[in-house]
């Protein structure tokens, strides 16, 4: 089979405000914009969370820092006119032990533009497989109040979420470099496409997108020019 030729966007430098960047999430085979993915200007730290803050250190809780991340993202948003949704956005993995993160997301949501299906809370699948139960039932908890949880399998490719619970994710982010020689990535593409899961590509060629599609790979992230 020919391969389909597109028209290929500009390279997607992001979307910037001077805290926030959205990357957006693009269709590799039609180049339709599908979502975006929200990357900070500082890291967070698991442990503790911590920002400096002149020649001061501060301390907030995970369910606090998730709250003034979703403002945030909101003011960004209506900065840049970014209109792109989902919002996928990265939390760290103490948000699994604070039992006041569901309602700092309800909270912070209340005062912006944004409904609750157009944020998603992304996992590290790491953060998952060190805290599994929490990570169940963590899902279970956002999805029953419209909001969305997404994994990013970057940087190692476990999975000990149960089937049942990749029908609750909806996405999954992984490095295209990994794809083809990885095989516990490969398994876990394999799972999460069978759920329906939406899986994306970060720096995949625009040449691979129908390879990628034959996959359950439909999506694509900071993509590459091809060569």
């Amino acid at each position: 089979m020919q391969r389909q030729k597109l028209a290929k966007p500009q390279p997607n430098r992001g979307q910037t405000t001077p805290q926030i960047r959205a990357h957006n999430c693009i269709h590799l085979c039609s180049g339709d914009t599908v979502g975006a993915i929200v990357e900070y200007a500082q890291n967070f730290e698991d442990t503790p969370i911590v920002f400096p803050s002149g020649n001061e250190l501060i301390q907030t809780s995970p369910s606090d820092w998730v709250g003034e991340k979703i403002l945030d993202i909101a003011a960004m948003c209506e900065t840049i006119e970014c209109n792109e949704r989902p919002l996928v956005m990265p939390v760290p993995s103490m948000v699994l032990a604070d039992p006041l993160t569901l309602d700092a997301c309800i909270k912070a949501t209340a005062q912006t533009r944004l409904c609750h299906q157009e944020i998603s809370l992304e996992l590290t699948d790491s953060a998952i497989t060190l805290h599994t139960e929490e990570a169940h039932a963590f899902c279970h908890m956002m999805r029953r109040k419209g909001f969305r949880v997404s994994v990013d399998a970057r940087k190692t490719w476990e999975n000990d979420l149960p089937g049942t619970d990749w029908l609750m994710v909806d996405t999954l982010r992984v490095r295209a470099k990994d794809i083809d020689t990885q095989r516990d990535i490969e398994d876990l593409i394999e799972v999460a496409a069978s759920a329906g899961v939406a899986i994306i590509a970060e720096q995949a060629h625009w040449r691979d997108g129908e390879y990628l599609a034959r996959m359950g790979i439909d999506y694509g992230t900071k993509p590459r020019a091809d060569s």
